[in-house]
């Protein structure tokens, strides 16, 4: 049985190591920025926003621009999040271990392309 105070520590540990795995609001995009999902209670969720592709495969957007991002992010339950070479570097590595694509949205442009975790490896990290 696990005490108050003991629960207590084991909940800033977890916060901790939730902040290396995802970014947080002061995270600054270097290189990118991307939306994650905000629940019920305006409280983020720690799930990236993601769209479907014409298969439906689902794909995470990758924005060069917070301001873009953010137009993006407007009609959504979402909040924009910088993602810096750390927390990429992660996101990589769930793409590859779970099957997410990634693509990055051209700036100044509607257009969205789709792109390997090993492009981003090899270009940004």
């Amino acid at each position: 049985m696990i005490s108050e105070s003991e629960q207590s520590l084991l909940a800033g540990v977890i916060q901790k190591q939730l902040q290396v795995v995802l970014p947080d609001e002061s995270v600054t995009g270097e290189p990118f920025y991307c939306l994650m999902e905000k629940g019920d209670s305006g409280q983020v969720t720690g799930t990236y926003i993601q769209n479907r592709d014409a298969d439906g495969e689902p794909f995470l957007i990758l924005y060069f621009s917070k301001k873009e991002a953010e137009e993006m992010g407007t009609n959504l339950n979402s909040v924009v999040r910088g993602i810096d070479k750390k927390h990429l570097t992660i996101l990589c590595g769930y793409c590859d271990n779970f099957g997410l694509n990634l693509a990055i949205k051209q700036f100044m442009s509607t257009e969205v392309i789709g792109v390997e975790s090993k492009f981003i490896r090899d270009f940004f990290l």
